[in-house]
């Protein structure tokens, strides 16, 4: 996100990605905590940003959706050259506008250990994207907000994200602090130092991260 395009592609949604819409917006396979109340607040507030777009829950998130809105691109998150392994999203949600897949974000439940021995609980979040001709458009905000309603909905208090350097500005806007200190994460052959930048933010009113350095325990998201 952040490079601006200015033509608009129409891309294709797979039959598994429409009938999920379908079902979706009949009530079905929401996820657990989300309730509709709560769908609808996410939804009036997508709506009032960017008519037509709508935030769904995508369980079954994979390869074909991802090639949806990477549309090829062989590095999307431009992160490949760090060899870095990512842990795998347990929940995903979509963004649609009139049908067709443009944006995917992800998260997972995770602890993080300070360097005072503190343990926190966070929702991790990662996999965000947007389909490279709706960048710059105001998508990628609308996204990553939307998002963040159902990780609080889902019962987070705080969440956590990594990201490159030109990205901070971009989150910065949406409420989330860049972390000073050093951030380990573990990795197959050991625990190494974050080479991108760390961010989190509260996702309930009052929470915060520990101060001074943290570790991830387990693979980064």
């Amino acid at each position: 996100m952040g490079e601006r395009c200015s033509t608009t592609t129409r891309i294709s949604l797979p039959v598994r990605v429409q009938v999920r819409i379908e079902r979706d917006r009949a009530g079905e396979g929401r996820t657990p905590g989300c309730g509709d109340s709560r769908r609808h607040l996410i939804c009036s507030r997508l709506a009032a940003t960017l008519p037509g777009v709508e935030l769904i829950d995508l369980p079954d998130f994979g390869p074909d959706d991802f090639a949806q809105i990477t549309a090829g691109a062989s590095d999307p998150f431009g992160t490949d050259h760090l060899g870095i392994v990512w842990q795998e999203k347990t929940d995903h949600v979509g963004l649609i506008d009139e049908g067709q897949l443009i944006g995917h974000a992800g998260w997972i439940a995770s602890r993080v250990r300070a360097a005072d021995g503190q343990v926190v609980e966070v929702l991790g979040l990662g996999g965000v994207m947007v389909h490279g001709d709706r960048r710059g458009s105001g998508v990628g905000g609308v996204l990553v907000r939307g998002t963040m309603e159902k990780m609080r909905a889902s019962g987070g208090s705080l969440a956590m994200l990594f990201c490159r350097p030109e990205r901070l500005s971009f989150y910065g806007r949406l409420g989330w602090l860049p972390i000073r200190d050093e951030v380990t994460v573990e990795q197959p052959d050991g625990t190494i130092v974050m080479p991108l930048c760390t961010c989190w933010t509260a996702l309930v009113e009052g929470e915060s991260m520990p101060a001074g350095g943290l570790h991830v325990e387990g693979l980064p998201f």
